[in-house]
């Protein structure tokens, strides 16, 4: 699902990815994300403050590595929360760096 300011993605689980459910509500779509992703995690509320600082903290992280070559192919950058956004503790976070990789590495 979309609005102005975010895509909503669910995960299909790998039982049902090669004949998915057909989903119930109209503005639902499937969508194929690249095949690899790196990932970093934060534990902090978010909000448009803490987004560029933590996908700026993981880009760096890559410096130097393979993943930071035209090679490595980075593609976009998403952010996942698994927590509802009320919940302030036990918070898991995610910046995800995806890529399209298909050589061995």
């Amino acid at each position: 699902m979309e609005s102005p300011s975010y895509k909503l993605y669910y995960y299909v689980d790998p039982n049902f990815q090669k004949n998915p459910p057909t989903p119930l509500h109209k503005d639902l779509q499937f969508v194929q994300l690249p095949n690899f992703a790196v990932a970093k995690r934060f534990g902090e509320p978010v909000d448009e403050n803490i987004i560029p600082s933590e996908i700026f903290a993981l880009k760096g992280s890559l410096n130097g590595t393979f993943w930071d070559t035209p090679a490595g192919g980075g593609g976009p950058v998403t952010v996942a929360s698994y927590a509802k956004p009320d919940d302030i503790a036990n918070r898991i976070n995610e910046a995800i760096i995806w890529f399209n990789y298909t050589n061995n590495y």
